[in-house]
């Protein structure tokens, strides 16, 4: 069984609002297609959540804890 190196890589798409669906899938592409020149194997795009404090002056003006998500773009490489 080989052994894999693995990459995560963050992804958000930048789209305007007369973009549709297809950009973002292009976006995607793209960058497969870069990390693939570099020897890496596509695997998966992962949706990813975290929680967010406030910081100090958001805290004392009442502002609460908030989730972030992201996506990520993992790659494999063997070793």
């Amino acid at each position: 069984m080989a052994n894999y190196d693995y990459k995560c890589i963050a992804f958000r798409a930048s789209i305007s609002s007369s973009s549709g669906v297809q950009e973002i899938a292009n976006q995607l592409q793209s960058a497969i297609k870069q990390y693939a020149t570099d020897g890496w194997e596509f695997c998966n795009v992962s949706h990813v959540s975290t929680t967010v404090n406030p910081g100090c002056l958001g805290g004392m003006l009442g502002k609460k804890q908030s989730t972030v998500s992201y996506d990520v773009i993992v790659f494999r490489k063997a070793m």
